[in-house]
């Protein structure tokens, strides 16, 4: 289930009008449906058998005739006159597995969507652009959303009534009243499916009123945030809980950028709660989707790659600015898991691993098997005195469809001889659990995903010095360029069985883009940067929206309108990662129309996110990097021309600035020889303090003369260091402020100030 987006309730408050239909009408139990899954298997193939989606491919054999969503089948919808039955879902959605054994293989419902419907499925994780369009439709309707998402449309493709999971029961008599309605009342439905469509349409083109992104306008949508976290638990809100990792990211950014104390805290808190909890994977690594409860125990047991994605990122952003090394442990086991499980052969990464998984072959599929453990299987695997040594420390579930049984977590407390007890019992579970039945990997490869997993990895190469990490990042970038493109050069969304497919939305560009641009900062290889542009100038050529300044989910419209999202949901916005491309090439390219296109997708993004602090999570982190810059240990400056790498020498004694500056470009010097010229400059604070006592060694000066200028000029040029040494050897973060003027033998640039900070490793 997923919350309601929150503009859309601001405006839907008289969705009232919107009645559901027949929910108070008494439902009668269909005949049971014996054998569902041995028949399955012997069933005539529909027209998903030869789709390039794993789950249109589960599909494919269902009583159902299902139709996939194109050109043919809509016109299908207009001349027959039936309404649509349209369910969206993925592959690794449990309750679309339910549904798919107990209505959409269940031949009273089969029957009645057959006859009276034109049935489609689709894939949410292949058609955002629809899964964003219908599902906005049921939150309208229902004030819930979720998967599968089942939306009745008109043959204009307009929704008039729709819902998450339905029972069998309920179905088919939703079925039944739908259409007896239909024959008997086509009018009075459409004009609901138009009032609808109408609401909706407007939400997706408003434009809303600009706001200024303060520090103190972000430092209260911080606060508004930090309201939200739980602080005996972590995270926000109440179960089920999810990770949020778009406004994680942000609070991370609050207490690196801001120094905000209370930001630091429940980060500290959440990261810790969360690495502990049954919703991490203890055996192999990674990310399940959530968890069900408060504390992080009991998760639901998806895998999927943007997860893990963004969690690796957040804690690689955690020990940056904490240097405590057991949240870079916690993303190094999250991106070895990618590379162990979610990696294909050519470099792309897989979507997803399923929650469902049979305990042998040909059993029925039950959610969490792979993972969840009974004590006789411990008893198996362990022993009966070191199975009874892990029961006591992690205790069984006591409710639920997991009562008697444990999820493996770590918020216990063990020290000594009883911690490297667990710990190697913790390696033959691991053994053990190799030898079950491995959920259903989804192995499409999603370019706006991978996207997300290349900037991961390339962030961690960075961060950690990795070369495995800097190759992954490259390898899946350079497949993409290779192998997801139209033969125009476009972007294709979708990868599987050796085919490209789907036509992107913003996503894959905002992603990809973004991507492209960490990899350059990995690899230094300025082809990334000018794959980056290219794909800047295409998003730009389909998505733009020139009349508001920000961007189109779609290059036309899908379904009744043409969708624009604003907001940061489980993934972060297009739009706001978008702006994050347009302010980082702002910061690494000479031509000033990135800082110009970052100007407009502020403005037409701010407004939105004041109103709605934890959806604008991703564009208050963009728009302050480009209002005010940011603070981190590797920056660029003078548009690029100048790369800066901070670090601290083995004794933590001295502070180094490594400068690289691009070819024909100079700094001045420390000492320049005219008082107009800026001089280069360090100053070094620990938190707000300033640090006296310090001395800075600087390079060489170089005396040469440019064209600009009739006298010759003290200047660095090439790569130096600028080394400063520290009172005493650092143990709290120390951030730099490097003045400096860059110039080549035509102009001098605007003098600035870059921030660079590095954190003591805590070991």
């Amino acid at each position: 289930m997923k919350k309601p987006h929150y503009a859309l309730q601001k405006i839907l408050k008289s969705a009232a009008l919107i009645v559901p239909i027949a929910l108070t009408i008494p439902l009668q139990a269909l005949p049971a449906s014996a054998s569902i899954l041995e028949r399955l298997a012997h069933q005539p193939q529909n027209a998903l058998a030869n789709e390039s989606s794993p789950y249109l491919k589960q599909h494919s054999r269902d009583l159902v005739k299902w139709n996939t969503w194109n050109k043919a089948t809509l016109k299908k919808a207009m001349d027959s006159g039936k309404p649509i039955f349209l369910s969206v879902g993925y592959s690794a959605c449990h309750w679309c597995h339910v549904m798919q054994e107990e209505s959409f293989n269940n031949p009273a419902v089969a029957k009645l969507l057959n006859e009276n419907y034109i049935p489609i499925l689709v894939d949410r994780e292949q058609r955002p652009d629809l899964d964003e369009t219908y599902m906005l439709a049921t939150e309208a309707i229902t004030g819930q959303g979720g998967w599968p998402n089942n939306v009745w449309l008109t043959p204009d493709l307009k929704p008039f009534y729709g819902g998450i999971y339905f029972p069998p029961q309920k179905l088919a008599k939703l079925l039944s009243l739908i259409n007896e309605d239909w024959r008997k009342k086509p009018l009075a439905i459409q004009l609901e499916a138009d009032r609808i469509a109408t609401i909706l349409a407007g939400f997706f083109t408003r434009k809303t009123a600009s706001k200024d992104l303060t520090s103190d306008t972000l430092a209260k949508a911080g606060q508004k945030l930090l309201a939200k976290f739980d602080g005996f638990n972590g995270g926000m809100g109440t179960a089920p809980k999810h990770f949020n990792a778009p406004a994680l990211a942000f609070i991370t950014h609050l207490a690196s950028q801001q120094n905000n104390a209370d930001a630091r805290e429940a980060m500290t808190i959440s990261l810790n709660a969360i690495a502990a909890g049954g919703v991490r994977d203890h055996l192999e690594g990674g990310f399940h989707r959530y968890a069900v409860d408060n504390n992080w125990r009991t998760p639901h047991f998806e895998k999927m790659l943007y997860d893990q994605a963004q969690m690796s990122e957040v804690y690689l952003q955690m020990y940056s600015l904490t240097g405590d090394r057991k949240f870079a442990d916690v993303a190094v086991s999250t991106l070895d898991y990618v590379l162990n499980d979610l990696t294909a052969p050519s470099g792309g990464f897989y979507s997803t691993r399923d929650a469902d998984s049979p305990l042998t072959k040909g059993a029925k599929s039950h959610e969490g098997t792979f993972y969840i453990w009974t004590p006789e299987q411990f008893i198996q695997t362990l022993g009966k005195d070191d199975a009874d040594f892990i029961i006591k420390q992690l205790g069984k579930e006591t409710q639920g469809e997991f009562a008697d049984k444990t999820i493996i977590h770590r918020n216990i407390t063990l020290e000594g001889d009883e911690l490297t007890r667990f710990n190697n019992l913790l390696k033959k579970l691991k053994q053990a659990r190799d030898s079950r039945i491995k959920p259903h990997r989804d192995e499409k490869i999603l370019a706006g995903w991978n996207g997300l997993m290349i900037s991961a990895f390339a962030k961690a190469a960075t961060t950690l010095k990795s070369k495995k990490y800097k190759t992954a990042a490259t390898k899946s970038g350079e497949f993409i360029w290779q192998n997801m493109r139209d033969d125009k050069g476009f972007i294709l969304r979708s990868y599987f069985e050796g085919k490209a497919s789907v036509t992107s939305t913003l996503v894959d560009y905002a992603y990809l883009s973004n991507a492209f641009i960490d990899l350059y900062d990995a690899t230094g290889n300025k082809i990334w940067l000018a794959r980056a542009e290219k794909l800047v100038e295409q998003m730009d050529a389909l998505f733009k929206d020139e009349k508001i300044g920000d961007y189109f989910f779609t290059a036309t419209k899908q379904g009744y309108a043409r969708i624009k999202l604003r907001a940061d949901t489980a993934l972060p916005s297009g739009n706001a990662v978008a702006l994050k491309a347009l302010v980082k090439l702002s910061r690494r390219s000479l031509d000033p129309k990135y800082s110009r296109r970052a100007e407009a997708v502020i403005a037409a993004l701010s407004g939105d996110a004041v109103s709605d602090a934890q959806g604008g999570a991703t564009t208050f982190v963009a728009a302050e990097t480009f209002l005010r810059g940011t603070n981190a240990a590797n920056q660029f400056a003078s548009r690029g021309r100048v790369k800066l790498a901070a670090t601290l020498s083995p004794d933590r004694k001295q502070f180094i600035v490594k400068v690289k500056l691009a070819p024909d470009w100079h700094i001045n010097a420390n000492k320049p020889f005219e008082e107009q010229f800026i001089p280069t400059s360090i100053s070094l604070k620990t938190g707000s303090k300033v640090l006296a006592n310090i001395k800075t060694t600087y390079p060489k000066t170089i005396s040469r003369k440019l064209g600009f200028n009739s006298k010759p000029l003290a200047l660095y040029e090439n790569t130096f260091t600028l080394s400063t040494t520290l009172p005493a050897p650092a143990s709290k973060r120390i951030t730099g402020e490097l003045t400096l003027q860059t110039c080549n033998n035509e102009v001098c640039l605007l003098p600035e100030t870059v921030k660079l900070s590095v954190t003591p490793v805590l070991k």
